[in-house]
């Protein structure tokens, strides 16, 4: 008996579907009923795997900041070291290259004008996804950009 697509048990029991890997078991009450054969995995088995779990953990990135203009020049790469301290301590690499002042494409937070400061890390990502988190918490940072470039 074929009713909407499905193909059901001549007593009425259990519906089947036309391609689907499906396997027609009788039920203990005297029916008939369908069951999957095969049942797909979960979906947190899906995920990629963590990098600690894997075993790599030092990744390279790229960090872009973009510092309030009224900072004196001389004390921005002490600032700086001090916020990357969080990756030295995890046993991580930085190297930072200062741009200087350089006019913005558009305003932010009402600043037409950022330091620019371009840092190349090579740690662990809890190390500096903390360091992402406290520039951002920090007043005297304008804009923050992280990326990892054998990714993009």
């Amino acid at each position: 008996m074929r009713v909407r697509g499905l193909w059901t048990a001549p007593d009425g029991g259990g519906a089947i579907a036309g391609n689907l890997a499906l396997r027609v078991l009788p039920v203990i009450r005297g029916g008939w009923g369908a069951r999957r054969v095969f049942d797909p995995p979960a979906a947190d088995l899906l995920q990629p795997p963590r990098p600690e779990e894997v075993g790599f953990s030092v990744r390279n990135y790229e960090l872009m900041v973009i510092l309030d203009p009224e900072l004196e020049e001389r004390t921005i790469a002490p600032s700086l070291d001090r916020f990357l301290t969080v990756v030295t301590k995890a046993g991580g690499t930085v190297k930072t290259e200062i741009w200087g002042k350089r006019r913005l494409a558009y305003e932010i937070k009402k600043q037409i004008e950022g330091i620019y400061a371009i840092v190349t890390i090579e740690s662990d990502p809890a190390a500096v996804a903390e360091l992402d988190r406290q520039l951002n918490l920090n007043e005297s940072v304008l804009r923050t950009k992280l990326m990892r470039p054998e990714a993009h």
